[in-house]
């Protein structure tokens, strides 16, 4: 995945005035896409949590939070995702023999937390959730898809980001109208970074429920730190490594979803060995470098909590 035009979040730029007429054909086609596509019923409870833009919007680990929230509840929770990168063509629910790169970077942290079933068609793989007696699903995106008759559908958006620009694809981030997903949903969860209020038109019918991210080490760094990632939105953990108090001496940027080769990390760690600095990556990014390294590097996980958890909580049980 190529990283993130930084035109997406500049309004007018003359790159996504060039690009309008592909944005409008993009749209008629998901559009025609969303027509002829069908959805299936099936018997578990699926709720949805997706986003309007591309990448960067924090969709896992809010999945993971909505799991552990709802754990005590249903006993055999799986999420289903695409599994995106993942070398499988068929539905497969992964085990804790498979690797980041057989499966995928988020369906392998998504492990650590329960099941996990990938497919690249979603109805093939709730049907295999099912079969094995699945008490609810989470679908790990899948917003945008007529797949699977989803009994909630969450946005989640960003307060960093928004909506960019508020164009479509690829003029801009967004992979549908705004007021097209709003109609949709069920509910937004809106994770706050900073003082910028939900600037949108929204039902006063449509619950908007904030949260935050907070870091999370097993081992402490030291306050100055090389900090790494390859995420859709890496500006928004280097700041909450900011907000945790600690220095970034350097910073490097790999694309989205990127699977590290060992020259790469060689590099980096020399660097931070020569200036005498810790190297700090995110989970996602950690999984995906080779053992002998791993020593080397402190992981910083990123973690969802609900400003009212217990409101949140109670409107999931009620759909």
């Amino acid at each position: 995945m190529i990283k993130t035009p930084n035109f997406w979040f500049k309004k007018n730029h003359i790159s996504s005035i060039l690009l309008s007429p592909l944005a409008f054909i993009y749209y008629q086609g998901h559009l025609l896409k969303r027509f002829f596509e069908k959805e299936i019923k099936i018997t578990t409870p699926t709720i949805c949590i997706g986003n309007l833009n591309i990448g960067g919007s924090g969709k896992t680990p809010v999945v993971i939070a909505v799991r552990k929230l709802l754990s005590k509840k249903y006993r055999n929770i799986f999420v289903l995702s695409r599994g995106y990168k993942s070398l499988n063509k068929k539905p497969k629910i992964v085990s804790n023999d498979d690797t980041a790169k057989e499966v995928g970077d988020e369906a392998y942290i998504h492990k650590k937390y329960g099941k996990i079933c990938i497919a690249r068609d979603r109805k093939e793989g709730a049907l295999l959730c099912e079969k094995l007696k699945s008490d609810l699903i989470i679908l790990d995106d899948g917003f945008q898809s007529k797949n699977i008759k989803k009994n909630i559908a969450i946005i989640v958006v960003d307060s960093d980001r928004m909506f960019g620009n508020q164009r479509l694809l690829p003029a801009g981030p967004l992979r549908e109208k705004i007021e097209d997903g709003i109609k949709r949903a069920d509910a937004i969860i809106y994770i706050k970074n900073n003082d910028k209020k939900l600037s949108l038109e929204i039902p006063s019918s449509l619950p908007v429920f904030l949260a935050y991210r907070r870091i999370v080490f097993k081992k402490k760094p030291k306050r100055e730190i090389f900090a790494f990632c390859g995420l859709g939105n890496p500006e928004n953990f280097f700041k909450s490594l900011e907000n945790f108090g600690l220095a970034i001496s350097k910073k490097k940027v790999f694309p989205d979803h990127h699977y590290f080769n060992n020259l790469e990390i060689e590099e980096i760690i020399k660097i931070a060995e020569t200036e005498n600095i810790d190297l700090v990556t995110t989970l996602k990014d950690y999984v995906k470098i080779d053992e002998k390294y791993k020593n080397k590097i402190k992981v910083a996980d990123l973690e969802i909590d609900f400003r009212n958890k217990n409101k949140f909580l109670e409107f999931l049980n009620k759909k």
